[in-house]
């Protein structure tokens, strides 16, 4: 039954719920431009948010956010978690994280 749970979980996960990934919102174009969904910004803009970005990377606001939302997520995995929908529900945490951070940094350099 667990296995069946699971393959249909997958399943719809990958078909109809798929995850964001970095290049659904920062891809680079042929002409090696920085594009934010599917956009080239302007050059004042760009600017614009690669200072932002980069102040919000290292600003103690977010590694307060980051490291708090890891907690929490390492905690329903590692300490809370009673099925495997727990385990789960923390990882998807974890990923969201990741691909935020991933897509400052990308927006910073």
């Amino acid at each position: 039954m667990k296995k069946l749970k699971r393959k249909i979980i997958n399943y719809l996960l990958k078909h109809y719920l798929t995850a964001v990934v970095i290049e659904d919102v920062v891809t680079e174009n042929t002409a090696k431009q920085l594009m934010i969904n599917g956009v080239v910004p302007r050059s004042d803009e760009l600017k614009s948010i690669k200072v932002e970005a980069k102040y919000i990377l290292e600003s103690k606001t977010w590694a307060l956010l980051t490291n708090t939302l890891k907690s929490q997520a390492q905690k329903k995995i590692f300490e809370k978690a009673l099925s495997f929908d727990d385990c789960t529900s923390g990882k998807t945490m974890l990923y969201n994280l990741d691909v935020q951070d991933k897509i400052l940094k990308k927006l910073s350099t």
